[in-house]
């Protein structure tokens, strides 16, 4: 009857210490359960994350190169049209290159009511008789800063960009004439297509030369032309800095053929000028 009652009581002890055990492994799993959904739930939610984030910054680089694909073809374009509109290439019955239409001739009209610039000074060398006297007449609405040194004169005549450009094209435009006794180079490349050309006008002989530039949303367009009388220099200069068309303002096609085309005719309007102003220069000997 005892070892019968001892029996009993290992049995029932062995029961209890199974339940406990399977009570706590049960625990275990269920805290390993949640801990491994948990950590499942982040893994997933992190990875969703990535993937949002990485399509967006594919499509974003993919909008990104489009836009600026376009913003390029554009911007040759405009830069070609532009280019078209100053440069020359036509022959005169003399044979002398460059008498196109947007080179100054002997039929270039010069407003009567423009202002006149008049200088003189002798040259730097004391040895030298060569004198910088020119004048020249210009639109009284151009902004006007004189520049002179011993060496050389310098004028630089500024486009009010609100009034000689229309919203949203508005160039940065200037023209530079300057005395001295060696010629000035071009500040932008040349253009490789384009080549050197020469016209007389007056009396003088000139060479052309042209540069133009493409970068970043913007175009740059230079052309310079350069006489020598008595040992001095003349160079006039007309430099361009604007966008590379309407496109980078506005989406829709029609506003930008609009656009576009009112900035043509702005920057033949600014050529205009500079051709008469070069049509106006006398120098005096």
């Amino acid at each position: 009857m005892g070892a019968s009652f001892v029996d009993t009581c290992t049995k029932q002890g062995l029961s209890n210490s199974i339940k406990v055990y399977s009570a706590i492994i049960f625990f275990c799993l269920l805290i390993f359960t949640s801990i491994f959904t948990r950590i499942f739930s982040l893994m997933f939610k992190r990875f969703f994350l990535t993937i949002i984030i990485l399509a967006l910054l594919i499509g974003g680089l993919y909008f990104a190169t489009r836009t600026l694909i376009n913003s390029k073809r554009q911007g040759e374009q405009v830069s070609q049209t532009i280019s078209e509109q100053i440069a020359t290439s036509s022959t005169d019955q003399g044979g002398q290159e460059g008498s196109g239409e947007n080179i100054p001739n002997s039929t270039t009209v010069v407003p009567s009511s423009w202002l006149t610039h008049s200088f003189s000074q002798q040259g730097s060398d004391r040895q030298s008789s060569s004198t910088m006297s020119f004048s020249i007449t210009y639109p009284s609405d151009l902004v006007a800063n004189n520049i002179s040194n011993a060496s050389s004169s310098e004028i630089v005549l500024a486009f009010p960009k609100e009034k000689y450009f229309h919203w949203p094209l508005q160039d940065d435009a200037r023209i530079t004439i300057t005395a001295s006794s060696s010629c000035v180079d071009l500040t932008i490349p040349k253009s490789p297509e384009i080549a050197t050309s020469t016209f007389s006008l007056n009396g003088y002989s000139y060479s052309v030369m042209r540069g133009g530039d493409v970068g970043a949303g913007n175009l740059y367009h230079e052309v310079l032309y350069t006489t020598e009388v008595n040992n001095q220099c003349y160079s006039f200069s007309f430099f361009d800095h604007g966008s590379n068309g309407a496109g980078l303002y506005v989406d829709d096609q029609a506003l930008i053929q609009r656009y576009d085309s009112q900035h043509s005719t702005d920057f033949s309007q600014a050529m205009s000028i500079f051709n008469a102003i070069i049509a106006s220069f006398r120098s005096v000997l």
